[in-house]
């Protein structure tokens, strides 16, 4: 179900995938920076299962979910910031139309922000490498279906009691459209508990 009528120009698109390369740039710089400094030691990333249950990597799953969205929320509020914004969201924000391409078209300073967000993962909760790549696949999926402009949840579902408390398509599409609403990644809840949701998405 198409969100907005309109497709994304190609000029548009041309400037997405533009600072989109710039982004992925910086994101495997900082990743193999995270890398280098696990080898050495210093993270709480390890190696064998052996050294946790693997219950316990479904558990540290789950908590870089509940982390990442609380992180990403109170971060994406923080570029909202008048006089922060203009600096640091506006290019992203540039996309009023979202496509998969606008996903990393972030300003620089934007990428440094997300990627501080991302890299202390490992510092904050002892997670398997595998266990750590499942979430960033997921996170790539929920950042990718975000800005896709289609709706693959009926509306029905959308207000179901618990699907309805998952961050949808039109949830984020609504924020590129409404910026002072749906500031929230996986779930609503930090939208619904800063009064920030959108009235018309709440499940």
């Amino acid at each position: 179900m198409k969100i907005q009528k309109k497709s994304p120009d190609g000029k548009q698109i041309k400037m997405e995938i533009k600072y989109s390369i710039l982004s992925l740039i910086m994101y495997s710089m900082a990743f193999l920076l995270v890398f280098e400094l696990s080898i050495r030691g210093y993270t709480l990333i390890y190696f064998s299962f052996n050294e946790h249950s693997v219950l316990y990597a479904f558990i540290s799953l789950l908590l870089a979910i509940i982390y990442n969205d609380a992180a990403f929320y109170w971060s994406h509020r923080f570029m909202h910031i008048k006089g922060i914004f203009k600096y640091v969201h506006l290019q992203h924000h540039k996309s009023k139309n979202p496509s998969p391409f606008s996903m990393l078209s972030f300003h620089p300073y934007e990428t440094v922000i997300n990627a501080i967000v991302y890299i202390l993962i490992a510092f904050i909760i002892p997670i398997h490498p595998i266990t750590l790549g499942v979430f960033l696949l997921y996170n790539l999926f929920n950042n990718v279906a975000g800005h896709d402009g289609y709706e693959i949840m009926s509306e029905k579902s959308r207000k179901h009691w618990l699907l309805g408390k998952f961050n949808t398509i039109t949830n984020h599409d609504t924020h590129h459209a409404k910026p002072n609403f749906n500031y929230g990644n996986y779930f609503i809840f930090w939208d619904w508990a800063m009064n920030t949701l959108y009235k018309n998405e709440e499940g």
